[in-house]
């Protein structure tokens, strides 16, 4: 099947910086005197529109040289990285960096065990003149460092950590365009440290640490973000998700954040992967239509321990409402749809028992939820992974939701003392569509998952990538490379086209996975796509193959579309004729001109001065066109035919215009075409009643001009 609004390839691409002529790789080099060449890795992007600049967040790999404001030497180890793409973000060629290695972030021995990699996971960009807790602040970001807990935490209150990912503190940080990052969250001084971090109502957090954060959201209608990411249980093998709140109180330094615990994967087993929530999109839409504060919905997914469980449908997936925007009260308000192991609620409800999948079709963990608006459908996004390769899963937004009663009443908010409905406007599991559709040779596996989505607003289309996932990691330490994908889609998900990749330009060949952002009010279409490598590639001099980590393109259709017009040509006295009767709301063909004309003449009307000075003048002009463009070309052109102004003086020719009038009539097109059904007569009589109803308001129209000539 052919889609014409489906982009099948990408040209104009435009790469930030392959070593050493280009500008990312030889910043890198230049900016960060630590740095191991060819390590720069990109997590994570957001493009502000009201500076042109874009930021990236990831890590590189520090050479072991590197020290802290207090004079340290950091081990070498990743460090979180901050990237300003300072102009013209969206013409690498003309772009500069500013780039702000996190130094302080990090604890100076690097810990073990080291599953996960310090780095900076996930960034918004703020509204532009809408936050006051974040007043002059544009983008802000969330990851996680690494950190000796034992040292940190208040001896005698610790037990050392055995859960994966362990090791771990959380970091929070806004960004400002003149490269100011502010520690929001940290265990540097003067930042909010995750052990004095409070609990949200009716959580219980004793023993618990925070160890992850993968995602944020921002609330414009409460001025507030909502954050997600995992805990672990001192002393002990299990993990839970969380959720963090923000709890600024305007400017107070040290405020802490709240946070809450939920969908743990126990204790007393041996893991090697963390419960967590990965991802998180929000909606604050009331029933009634418009946003409302005190309707924010946050939709999270994640995975309960997936990677070595030996059931299926481990996804997680439910909704949230924030303490922020209703107070809880009692109870919390979590509603969980599919809550970790052997969930046998929506994976098996829906994709089971609605849509025919089998058990290995439940998903081991959502990787990425999005709501995409910019090709004018307004959707969420669920993409994850299954056994039987990546998996996704669409709906309408906003969704509604509601305390369940007979009937259910849907006000968007979620009970905190009973079970919450939640209602999905329309939802389909595109699962095989996107299996399918994969790059030829690409091996569709359970560790394969889409990161992104995107909507172009110029062609109605959307943009899918992805590559490979670690259940055990949100930034995984080493992995294969070249699994990353670029699918199109179209509107209402019905084609799937992966000829985008065919042309080898893009760096899918060495991507561990890809990622796809669009650029607002971008007329040509443009986007960043970011090559995740993990780890990094570690050259020092050019290699074959497109290594960049970050570019920007525009995609192509190959479909060409021509048009012609025809029209008709009025100029003279006629072109005045025809300014007339569009002024009388006549329509402007040969024989209501000429009717017209015939018209004037049998009522013997005077025409004002004003009408035979503009013929003149546009007959003057006309000439005169002519002439030069005889003259221009050599060649002698004849004059056009003299006005005989007796032709409006005492009308002797009358006759002779009848005639022609009725040579007109004769041969106009709508008498002389030979009709042979009665679908044709029909359409034939419509027009040559349609002629006769103009010809009668014509007559109308002059005769009531007669009459206002004599009143005069």
């Amino acid at each position: 099947m052919t889609n014409a609004a489906i982009f099948k390839k990408i040209t104009d691409i435009n790469t930030f910086g392959t070593y050493p002529t280009e500008s990312l790789e030889a910043a890198c080099r230049a900016q960060i005197s630590d740095y191991t060449d060819g390590t720069v890795n990109f997590q994570d992007m957001a493009y502000d529109e009201n500076s042109g600049m874009a930021c990236f967040v990831g890590n590189y790999q520090t050479d072991g040289t590197a020290t802290n404001t207090g004079g340290d030497t950091i081990a070498t180890q990743a460090i979180p990285l901050v990237a300003i793409a300072t102009a013209g973000a969206t013409t690498p060629e003309t772009t500069t960096w500013n780039l702000l290695a996190q130094y302080d972030t990090v604890d100076i021995t690097l810990q073990s065990p080291n599953t996960e990699q310090s780095a900076l996971v996930s960034i918004i960009t703020l509204p532009f003149g809408k936050s006051t807790n974040f007043l002059n602040d544009t983008w802000l970001a969330v990851g996680h460092a690494n950190t000796d807990l034992a040292q940190m935490r208040t001896p005698g209150t610790y037990q050392a950590n055995v859960s994966p990912n362990s090791n771990m503190t959380p970091l929070f940080v806004s960004i400002r365009t003149d490269g100011t990052v502010n520690y929001e969250s940290s265990v540097n001084a003067g930042a909010r440290p995750s052990w004095s971090w409070t609990a949200l109502p009716n959580s219980v957090i004793a023993g618990f640490n925070p160890m992850l954060l993968s995602d944020i959201v921002y609330s414009e209608q409460n001025d507030n973000v909502v954050m997600c990411g995992s805990v672990a249980l001192d002393g002990a093998v299990g993990s839970f998700g969380m959720m963090v709140e923000s709890d600024l109180d305007g400017f107070a330094p040290l405020t802490p954040y709240k946070f809450g615990v939920k969908y743990g994967n126990g204790v007393g087993v041996t893991r090697d992967a963390p419960s967590i929530i990965r991802t998180l999109a929000i909606q604050e839409n009331a029933v009634g239509g418009g946003e409302s504060a005190t309707n924010t919905i946050v939709l999270f997914g994640g995975g309960n321990n997936a990677n070595n469980s030996p059931a299926s449908g481990t996804g997680l997936f439910g909704v949230y409402q924030p303490d922020f925007s209703n107070a809880w009260g009692v109870g919390d308000r979590w509603e969980g749809l599919a809550v970790g192991i052997g969930a046998n609620s929506f994976w098996t409800d829906y994709i089971g028992t609605v849509k025919g999948g089998l058990t290995t079709d439940n998903l081991n963990s959502v990787i990425s939820i999005e709501r995409v608006t910019t090709d004018g459908e307004d959707l969420y996004v669920i993409m994850g992974t299954s056994d039987n390769g990546p998996s996704l899963l669409i709906s309408d937004a906003p969704i509604q939701t509601g305390p369940t009663a007979t009937p259910t009443v849907y006000d968007n908010t979620i009970s905190n003392s009973g079970t919450t409905d939640v209602k999905f406007p329309e939802i389909n599991w595109l699962a095989a569509s996107l299996q399918d559709n994969l790059p030829n040779g690409y091996a569709s596996a359970a560790n394969k998952s889409a990161y992104s989505c995107i909507g172009l607003a110029n062609r109605k289309t959307k943009v899918i990538s992805g590559g490979m996932v670690d259940d055990g990691a949100i930034f995984p330490l080493s992995g294969p490379a070249g699994t990353g994908f670029l699918l199109s889609m179209s509107r209402g998900a019905t084609t799937f086209n992966s000829d985008v990749q065919d042309n080898g330009e893009l760096p899918q060949n060495t991507a561990s996975f890809l990622k796809s952002y669009y650029i607002p009010n971008s007329e040509t279409d443009r986007f960043f796509i970011v090559n995740s490598r993990i780890n990094g590639l570690f050259f020092s001099s050019p290699t074959s193959g497109n290594i960049t980590n970050v570019a920007t393109v525009t995609p192509i259709t190959n479909n060409k579309a021509e048009a012609y017009f025809e029209y008709m040509l009025y100029d003279g006295i006629d072109a005045l004729i025809a300014k007339k009767l569009q002024q009388l709301g006549v329509r402007v063909t040969i024989t209501n001109l000429e009717w017209y004309k015939q018209d004037v003449l049998k009522q013997g009307l005077d025409l004002d001065a004003d009408f035979f000075r503009e013929w003149a003048t546009s007959q003057t002009e006309e000439n005169e066109k002519r002439e030069k463009l005889a003259e221009f070309y050599g060649a002698s052109r004849p004059q056009k035919r003299a006005v005989r102004q007796e032709f409006f003086d005492d009308y002797n020719n009358r006759e002779e215009i009848l005639k022609e009038m009725d040579f007109h009539r004769e041969e106009s097109p709508l008498d002389d075409a030979p009709y042979n059904d009665e679908v044709a007569e029909d359409q034939e009589a419509k027009k040559l009643e349609k002629d006769l109803d103009d010809k009668i308001r014509i007559q109308n129209l002059v005769d009531e001009e007669t009459k206002n000539g004599n009143k005069t």
